[in-house]
């Protein structure tokens, strides 16, 4: 028995491999450009009566008896020959997986599968430099994201890669330089997908040493103007308030002095005004004793003496 349980074990598992390795398809990839048209070689084998042309298990044409029949808005975009298929003016929904069914005279069928990723064309990357203390960061802009985008440096048109000096992050977009005097000279980024690549223009990494320089020069500068103004403000305020302190004491001693000459045009107006007064007394006196009661003239020593009675 045991040697019966073997042999159907080991069949078993034969079975086993054998159906894993005709449920592995190997599918091709192929890469085409956003808004470009691309060519899928199909060569069409003998005694083929029909082909049948999928995208997503949607039909997109089928061949037979000499005459292609496109579906729905595929006929605006593919065009079948004998050798190729063109898709023209590629979008994003043009990504997906691509079938060829070949129908043979005799009944058999052959498949044929790839993948077509539409990927949008790199733009120039941006190199760009930041200082902190001692050590200086790269950083690699790039206009366009997808997970087939992969990132490197050169120095000097040598690739860079890690070490104490050169530490990479962020997916190799950032490649921070431990020894910026050591390693001063020029850098560039470049970005890469399946058929494309694009690099930016060159970063001589003395210029960001010379920039923090000329931006530490800048800093002292308006420092150095904004205490001058702070001075000049304080200045003009201390002489404002001097020169109101000054204008108060003035203004007075100013009337200080008004009331002064007030007080001694008042002492001499006082007399004059005494002095008027009895002299009208006196010449209404004496008008008085001038006129008689009956028409007489009255004694001018009354007159006189009761004027200086009264």
């Amino acid at each position: 028995m045991a040697p019966l349980r073997a042999a159907a074990t080991a069949a078993l598992l034969l079975i086993l491999v054998l159906v894993s390795k005709c449920g592995t398809i190997d599918v091709e990839i192929i890469y085409g450009f956003l808004n470009q048209s691309i060519s899928l070689p199909l060569s069409k084998p003998t005694d083929v009566s029909e082909i049948v042309f999928k995208l997503n298990n949607h039909k997109v044409f089928e061949w037979e008896n000499e005459e292609t029949k496109y579906f729905g808005s595929f006929l605006q975009k593919f065009n079948y020959t004998d050798e190729s298929v063109l898709i023209q003016r590629l979008q994003k929904e043009d990504t997906g997986s691509y079938t060829v069914d070949f129908i043979f005279s005799n009944g058999t069928i052959r498949k044929d599968n790839f993948f077509l990723k539409v990927l949008e064309p790199l733009a120039i990357p941006e190199a760009s430099c930041i200082r902190n203390d001692s050590v200086v960061t790269l950083m690699c802009g790039l206009n366009n994201e997808g997970a087939d985008i992969t990132v490197e440096w050169k120095y000097h048109d040598n690739p860079v890669t890690p070490s104490d000096d050169f530490v990479f992050t962020n997916e190799n977009k950032s490649l921070t330089i431990s020894s910026p005097h050591s390693f001063s000279g020029e850098y560039t980024c470049i970005a890469k997908q399946p058929k494309d690549s694009s690099q930016s223009a060159p970063l001589l990494l003395s210029k960001c040493l010379e920039t923090e320089g000329n931006g530490r020069n800048h800093y002292n500068l308006i420092l150095s103007v904004l205490s001058l103004v702070v001075i000049i403000v304080f200045l003009l305020t201390v002489q404002k308030c001097k020169s109101k302190t000054e204008n108060q004491a003035l203004h007075q001693e100013y009337n200080k002095v008004l009331q002064e000459n007030r007080g001694e045009s008042s002492a001499v107006t006082a007399p004059s005004k005494s002095n008027n007064e009895s002299e009208e007394r006196a010449s209404g006196l004496q008008n008085n004793c001038e006129e008689s009661s009956q028409g007489e003239p009255k004694n001018i020593d009354e007159c006189a003496e009761k004027a200086v009675g009264s």
